[in-house]
């Protein structure tokens, strides 16, 4: 044993750096203290109250008896966080072998394992919202995570999977966090997300099918859009590829869902309708088919009918079942308008070139097996037996044969329109369908009826040349036109060409009328507007205009009853109520009096300078003065000189006066009498 002047002590040494140096082994038999902290050595190799053990210059190391010692670390405390537990270690843990433990094993970083580690439960963090993260190395070049690769399933939230993945809750496929990524709370409610790996309008999610065997060739996917592949940003795509291992995107796009909802097949640009179908295929291809597969022979189907390719007809087919039992029509429209109002069709066709009306094309054709039946043409004629309709409605029929037939229910009447043949020259016909003869007949001059426009059974009949009954083309002669035959002539008697003589029983109080003339006017213009007009040799006589006024000898009557020349009565005119001059007329300002008015005029003015206009040569007229302040009336009209009996003088203060007027040429006599009280 050594003591140094420094006071270090050395056992086994000569030169302490210590205060205590020993060399060789220490055996301890009670406690020691170190700073004031007691250190109990046990039995079997024990030692208490160490908090800590450093060697500053290598490693420490503890080597118990091998195979059946071990180094324990025992705590009545559990280990919550890097800094509590029974065993504390401020780096990485290296273990050439196993760790096995009865509790949880948790790391601030990472847990490395060259073989396999086995743990119920496995958790990132002791924390809120703590993350976990399992690679398969940790250098740079990454391998492969398997999970289950020896049999088993998978489970994602959920401790019972069914199936070898099952995922209970959202997922997130594609897509990486970062600032900007086109998403929103993506897997929400259970849902799968699929997205692209990047914050770009052109990265790609999507999922793909494959055949499933080393020599399938055919691969399909559901993808988002990619401009670099034909299709657009933000789109959904079925796409299909033909090459092994290719890139599915770049197939063939069979169909496209755009952002805004519409689907194209046969097109990557669905623009302008919900569904948008596209084939470049031959001609003759059909787009839409349905059919029931439990028939042989019914279908529809919508597509192109075109003979060239490139050429688009729009089509429609329809074909029903052929069952002889059970006849059904080819294709049935049942059609249910909003609403009964008159203002919604049942069925509307609108035919158009962009947003022009047609003008040569047909709007409607009807074929039986390619022979054209029926036809409503550009201008709204209606075709019947021919392609070029000339009026409203145009049938035609072969010759010999009955154009059109209107009867009732019960068949005993019909109405016939015939086509004109040889042997049958009939054109329009009404008989009993109980008789062998024709009831009443309306023929072209020729065949067997030559010359006989109109005839019945009852004996009626109408005989002229060839313009003797129709309806011309020119308004000038009449819309319902009778003339004789050139050159007939009366020789004696009287003769009526035109006699209308109804028989009639009348009982009760039923009216009838012999001649009704009843014109409709839809529209009015500046012409005659005349009811009837009779004439003689082109000359009107007699007119009755649309507002009930009678003229004989002019065509403008303006009253009732307007004569121009002589009349002459072998009876006597009788004024049954009224004035033939009409009723007096209320000539308020007393300055201008115009007898087309009235013939009988008075007026509350006083006497003064009178203006008078329409005295007609041969009429008489009446002004009664009303006023009560005495004057001197004055008259005067164009073209005529007044003569007053007595000589022209000043009425009465207090009293009416009348002033009677005679014209006779360019003369009026003017006879006045006052003191009217």
């Amino acid at each position: 044993m050594t003591i140094l002047d420094t006071g270090n002590v050395g056992i086994g040494t000569t030169s302490p750096s210590h205060a205590l140096s020993v060399v060789g082994d220490v055996n301890i038999t009670g406690n020691f203290r170190v700073n004031g902290t007691v250190f109990t050595g046990g039995g079997g190799g024990a030692m208490t109250g160490v908090t800590s053990i450093s060697n500053a210059s290598g490693d420490i190391t503890l080597a118990p008896a091998v195979g059946t010692g071990a180094v324990q670390i025992n705590s009545g405390a559990a280990s919550t966080s890097p800094t509590t537990g029974a065993l504390i270690v401020s780096g990485g843990i290296g273990v050439s072998g196993g760790i096995y433990t009865g509790g949880a094993i948790s790391s601030g970083s990472t847990v490395s394992a060259n073989t396999s580690m086995y743990t119920p439960q496995l958790y990132g963090t002791s924390t809120p919202s703590g993350n976990i993260r399992i690679d398969g190395t940790s250098d740079a070049t990454k391998g492969n995570v398997l999970l289950a690769s020896a049999g088993g399933n998978v489970g994602i939230g959920t401790g019972t999977p069914g199936t070898k993945l099952q995922v209970n809750g959202g997922a997130i496929v594609g897509a990486t966090s970062g600032a900007g990524q086109n998403y929103t709370n993506p897997g929400y409610n259970n849902t799968l997300g699929i997205f692209g790996a990047s914050n770009s309008v052109s990265s790609t999610a999507g999922i793909q099918f494959g055949d499933g065997f080393s020599g399938g060739s055919r691969q399909w996917g559901i993808y988002n859009g990619r401009a670099s592949s034909g299709q657009v940003n933000g789109a959904l795509n079925f796409v299909m590829s033909n090459t092994v291992n290719a890139d599915a995107m770049a197939g063939t796009t069979v169909m496209t869902m755009s952002s805004a909802g519409n689907v194209g097949i046969g097109t990557t640009t669905p623009t302008g309708a919900k569904l948008i179908l596209s084939t470049n295929s031959s001609a003759g291809a059909d787009f839409i088919k349905m059919f029931d597969s439990s028939t042989a022979n019914g279908e529809m189907a919508l597509g192109d009918s075109a003979s060239i390719a490139g050429d688009f007809l729009p089509y429609l087919h329809a074909k029903a079942v052929n069952n002889s039992a059970n006849p059904r029509a080819g294709l049935m429209l049942d059609l249910e308008p909003s609403d009964d109002a008159g203002s919604s069709p049942g069925l509307n066709i609108n035919a158009r070139i962009g947003g022009s009306a047609l003008t040569n094309s047909p709007l409607l054709v009807v074929r039986n097996n390619g022979t054209e039946r029926f036809r409503i043409d550009a201008a709204g004629n209606v075709g019947i037996g021919t392609t070029t309709p000339a009026t409203k409605l145009d049938v035609r029929a072969a010759d010999n044969t009955t154009i059109a037939t209107f009867g009732n229910t019960k068949n005993q009447a019909t109405f016939e329109i015939r086509s004109q043949g040889a042997g049958q020259s009939q054109g329009l016909a009404f008989k009993r369908t109980d008789a062998s003869y024709d009831q009443f007949v309306l023929s072209p001059s020729s065949g067997s009826h030559a010359n006989t426009l109109f005839e019945s059974a009852g004996g009626i009949e109408f005989t002229a040349d060839s313009q003797g009954f129709g309806i011309p083309t020119a308004d000038t002669t009449g819309v319902f036109y009778f003339s004789t035959p050139a050159g007939l002539t009366a020789n004696s008697g009287t003769h009526n060409f035109f006699h209308i003589k109804p028989q009639i029983m009348q009982s009760g109080a039923a009216g009838y009328n012999g001649l009704n003339v009843d014109v409709d006017e839809q529209t009015v213009g500046s012409g005659n507007r005349n009811i009837v007009n009779f004439a003689t040799s082109g000359t009107s006589r007699m007119v009755v205009t649309s507002s009930g006024n009678v003229g004989i000898g002019t065509t403008s009557p303006a009253e009732k009853l307007s004569v121009a020349g002589t009349t002459q009565f072998n009876g006597n005119v009788r004024q049954v109520a009224g004035q033939f001059s009409g009723a007096s007329y209320n000539n308020a300002a007393g300055t201008s009096f115009d007898f087309n008015n009235g013939n009988v005029q008075y007026t509350s003015a006083n006497c003064q300078a009178m203006t008078l206009s329409n005295m007609q040569d041969g009429g008489s007229y009446t002004i009664a003065v009303k006023g009560t302040t005495s004057g001197t009336c004055s008259f005067s009209h164009a073209g005529l000189t007044f003569h007053y009996s007595p000589a022209q003088g000043t009425t009465v203060n207090g009293s009416h006066s009348t002033y009677t007027f005679l014209r006779v040429g360019n003369d009026v006599y003017v006879t006045w009498i006052a003191l009217y009280q």
